[in-house]
């Protein structure tokens, strides 16, 4: 009996895989069967007789590809021999394409078998995935390796698959490793014209591939290509907007540092790269009695500002007063008071205000009663039922919450926010995070430890009448009914924390207390 040892290290590449144990914190990188089938030395079909450790003995039941081996020994991942003991006890019938630098396992008994082709199309039926890589080993018989061009595709091709962003927690955008032949260069050249900017953006980065003067025409045709997308991203306590042109990039990249081809390079971002602009920042728990001022790189893209627990003067608050673009304003804990309020009516933009822990009586509020844009309002957690509901009477346009985390305000030093999603999700899908809400805030509360044992006294003599629970070093929150409707256990939490998420390091002199907020539907 022949059999043959396979030196490389078999590894679950995404081609059509059971559903990750883990959630990625990247978005997936995703073979297509035709790559596979090209770029493997060794494609067969078979199951895992058996799994010692790490080690494994495939029994083939099938060669689609190089030379016939009625058995083939090789070793999974390192910590992955409970993949081969479950395909083992389960008699998986599996697919291995092994590879020069990777080898691709296909779950051919799996229930949500799912496995793309290089024209995207998905392949559900085991039968139907045997019988394309058969053809396309026979289509490319002699061929044992082809280059890869990593097609970028929405998120949503990936629904029903067991890489479905519903089921899986990752950022980005998914590709899907495609040949680099004829047919991408065919699609590439139909595709700079497609209505889709993500079709234009592939187009461009895979004619690199296919240099020919007819190509290198359309690519100069887009560098004028309007199409724009806004990104952001954390910088400390602010975050910071930059619009990107990526067809314009993308065109100019091949032309200029693939072909080494003389062009006027075009505008790509706005503003350049060391002008970005503020839309989120967090001054909370500042006296700017002493500071007198904030700090605004940018106040005219300014839209999401935090002053929960500061102490403003005038200077701030003509400052806020000149923010025209801001749309949600946390005053939490601060000295606001109502006649603050009256002059922050001013603010067309504004769509959520936090007054929760402050002197703003509920008279004060009425003077939003006539404002366009206002949707949200954040009081004391709590604030009476009876006058809640006269309230919610008195401004029937206005969502009036109670703040959950109010109780925090007092103690409020300084916060350091820590998800990039932030407030500026609160009345944005927060998608990859958690479908049912629609927004979320993961902050680090820096308390000095002198106050940490009244801040807990704090917690228990409070929390329990307004519905948390006690668990671990920590709260839970009630679950919002809303939640519940939307079969979501998602709750607020508050504990006392000791990691250094995010690496950052707590002061001497403080302790840590870690919040995470869940914004639903209203």
């Amino acid at each position: 009996m022949r059999w043959l040892l396979i030196g490389l290290v078999l590894s679950t590449c995404a081609v059509g895989v059971s559903p990750a144990q883990v959630a990625p914190r990247s978005a997936p990188v995703l073979q297509s069967l035709d790559s596979s089938v090209i770029n493997g030395y060794l494609v067969v079909v078979g199951k895992i007789e058996s799994c010692k450790d790490d080690w494994v003995t495939i029994a083939v039941e099938e060669t689609i590809k190089g030379e016939a081996q009625p058995k083939i020994e090789s070793r999974l991942n390192n910590g992955d021999g409970w993949r081969g003991r479950d395909w083992q006890a389960q008699g998986a019938r599996l697919l291995i394409s092994f590879q020069r630098d990777r080898t691709a396992i296909i779950d051919l008994s799996s229930k949500d078998i799912s496995v793309f082709r290089a024209n995207l199309s998905v392949v559900k039926n085991a039968n139907q995935v045997l019988d394309a890589a058969r053809q396309i080993a026979k289509d490319n018989r002699g061929r044992y390796g082809i280059a890869e061009f990593a097609m970028t595709v929405a998120a949503s091709v990936l629904t029903g698959t067991p890489q479905d962003p519903n089921r899986n927690w990752w950022a980005g955008e998914p590709t899907v490793q495609v040949p680099v032949d004829q047919n991408l260069a065919a699609w590439a050249e139909k595709a700079v014209s497609s209505v889709t900017p993500r079709d234009r953006v592939n187009a461009a980065r895979a004619l690199t591939n296919f240099r020919t003067a007819s190509n290198e025409f359309l690519l100069r045709k887009l560098l004028k290509d309007p199409f724009q997308e806004s990104f952001e991203w954390s910088a400390g306590l602010r975050i910071r907007r930059r619009i990107n042109f990526p067809v314009r990039a993308a065109a100019f990249q091949v032309l200029k540092m693939d072909w080494q081809i003389s062009v006027d390079q075009p505008v790509t971002t706005i503003p350049p790269p060391d002008q970005d602009w503020d839309v989120s920042l967090d001054l909370g728990g500042k006296d700017f009695g002493a500071e007198r001022s904030m700090d605004l790189d940018t106040s005219r893209t300014l839209i999401d500002l935090t002053l929960v627990g500061s102490k403003l003067n005038e200077t701030v608050w003509d400052q806020v007063l000149g923010l025209e673009e801001l749309e949600n304003l946390y005053l939490g804990g601060s000295n606001v008071t109502d006649k603050d309020l009256a002059h922050l009516t001013a603010l067309k933009s504004l769509r959520c205000l936090d007054v929760s822990n402050s002197r703003v009586t509920s008279q004060a509020l009425l003077a939003f009663k006539d404002h366009r844009n206002i949707k949200v309002v954040y009081l004391d957690a709590g604030i009476p039922d009876a006058a809640l509901l006269k309230l919610k009477g008195e401004l029937p346009r206005i969502k009036l919450i109670r703040d959950p985390v109010a109780i925090l305000n007092p103690f409020l030093l300084k916060r350091i926010d820590i998800n990039p999603s932030r407030t500026r999700s609160l009345f944005q899908p927060v998608g990859i995070f958690y479908r049912a809400a629609v927004g979320m805030r993961s902050s680090i509360l820096l308390v000095p430890t002198k106050d940490l044992a009244a801040l807990e006294d704090r917690f228990k003599s409070k929390l329990p009448s307004l519905g948390w629970v006690a668990r671990g070093n920590g709260w839970d929150g009630p679950i919002p009914p809303v939640a519940k409707e939307l079969q979501s256990s998602l709750r607020d939490r508050i504990e006392v924390d000791s990691r250094n998420w995010f690496n950052v390091e707590t002061p001497p002199g403080y302790s840590r207390i870690f919040v995470l907020q869940t914004f639903f539907p209203h």
